[in-house]
């Protein structure tokens, strides 16, 4: 059963046991109770300080590679954001791992 839980794409154990015996240990390792905690205190956007959204807005629009530069490029195909210098410099994309087909400017408002 171990070995179903952990590796339930298994060829050799979906031949021996079949895929309804995995499919059943899968089911039987989820956990019964949630497991995630709730938030204290969710912030929302209303409650903030116009100086604090101002704030929030412009660090949105900083490269999160360098933190230091406006993002300006988007990376194709997965879409994620950097700047310029930052696009240039890597092969693949630093969020999602995709090797980047293509390097595309963007104008952000």
């Amino acid at each position: 059963e171990e070995h179903a839980k952990w590796y339930p794409g298994c060829k050799f154990l979906g031949e021996e046991k079949g895929q309804a015996f995995v499919n059943g240990v899968q089911l039987k390792s989820l956990p019964q109770e949630s497991t995630r905690e709730e938030p204290e205190k969710v912030l929302r956007i209303e409650d903030l300080s116009t100086e604090e959204k101002l704030k929030r807005l412009e660090e949105e629009k900083i490269c999160k590679i360098c933190m230091d530069k406006l993002l300006s490029m988007v990376f194709i195909p997965c879409g994620h954001l950097a700047c310029q210098e930052c696009a240039e410099a890597v092969e693949k994309c630093p969020w999602c791992c995709k090797v980047i087909a293509n390097r595309q400017k963007v104008f952000m408002p």
